[in-house]
């Protein structure tokens, strides 16, 4: 019945969900709701979901926190302090945001703005937040080049979250390439995982 009623110029999967056809509803769900791609992704976009979330949910703070302490990057807080600015021409205030990582060194603690941080702390920032909601939700992520300024050993942490059920609570998919060929050995992911 659908089908007959779908315009052959038009794609059948979304044509029939928004006819209410509940196996396409759960497609399209699937892909607006399930599924994360970070393929030349904006960074400041990224670290503002991220922000945003931690603001929202404490528990997803609490694990991105527990992210960085395991990746060693020695950053102990994260806040963020935005400042509305209005400019008399524009209709719409503008928000700067101020994003800061807390470091403590010998007792005490020292707060630098994230722009301060390495290139790899600031992808790893932005990464980690998709990686733990579709952890603890189920989604699908796809991160393209996702060793990119990391070390390998905390790819390959990530990539571990994604075997642990501990951790992989909502049974989530990881999708990603890479140019280190130690990311592929047999400790790290399984042959058919390739």
């Amino acid at each position: 019945d659908i089908a007959s009623k779908v315009d052959s110029k038009k794609l059948f999967v979304v044509s029939a969900s928004q006819m209410n056809d509940g196996d396409c509803n759960i497609v399209t769900d699937w892909f607006s709701n399930k599924l994360v791609v970070m393929v030349g992704f904006d960074v400041n976009m990224s670290l503002e979901i991220l922000f945003n979330e931690m603001q929202r949910d404490q528990g997803f703070k609490a694990h991105v926190l527990r992210a960085l302490k395991i990746a060693d990057i020695g950053i102990s807080e994260l806040s963020d302090t935005p400042q509305i600015i209005n400019i008399s021409s524009a209709s719409v205030p503008l928000r700067l945001h101020d994003y800061r990582a807390f470091h403590t060194y010998e007792g005490r603690e020292t707060s630098l703005p994230l722009t301060a941080e390495s290139a790899g702390t600031i992808r790893f920032m932005s990464v980690i937040g998709p990686v733990m909601q579709a952890l603890t939700s189920g989604m699908t992520v796809v991160i393209d080049e996702m060793d990119m300024s990391f070390h390998t050993d905390l790819t390959r942490w990530v990539v571990g979250l994604f075997h642990d059920p501990e951790e992989n609570v909502g049974n989530a998919q990881l999708i990603y390439n890479t140019h280190d060929a130690e990311l592929l050995d047999n400790s790290t992911i399984r042959r058919d995982q390739v």
